[in-house]
C-alpha cells in the first residue's frame, strides 16, 4: 500500500476541523530532526503523520498546514546519522533521544 507522510508548518495552530481529520485519517509517524538549511540553520523536532494518497487530498483541501510531503518507504530504513533532502533547503533525519 502506498502511503504518503507529511511535516504540519504549525503543529501548535491546527485548526479543529485539521485536528479531527489528523484523528480519524492519519497515523502517527517517526519524530524528526527537520534542519532547514538557511542562513541561519534552523533545527526543530517535529512529528510525522502518514496517509494514503486519497486521505491527504482530502486533507489537502480542509487545511493549509503542509509543509513538506513525501512517499514514506522513502525513509523507513533512514540511519541515525543519515539525512535526506526533502524540499529546497529542508532535509529531515531521525531524532534519537540522546540529540
Amino acid at each position: 500500500m502506498e502511503e504518503i507522510s507529511i511535516i504540519l508548518k504549525n503543529n501548535v495552530l491546527v485548526t479543529p476541523e485539521e485536528f479531527r481529520f489528523l484523528d480519524r485519517n492519519s497515523c502517527n509517524g517517526q519524530i524528526w530532526i527537520l534542519v532547514q538549511r538557511q542562513n541561519p540553520v534552523i533545527t526543530v523536532r517535529t512529528m510525522e503523520y502518514i496517509f494514503d494518497p486519497e486521505a491527504l487530498t482530502m486533507f489537502r483541501i480542509v487545511s493549509r498546514n503542509i509543509l513538506v510531503s513525501w512517499e514514506t518507504h522513502i525513509t523507513r530504513n533512514l540511519k541515525t546519522n543519515e539525512e535526506i533532502c526533502l524540499k529546497d533547503s529542508f532535509y529531515i533525519r531521525p531524532y534519537r533521544r540522546c540529540e
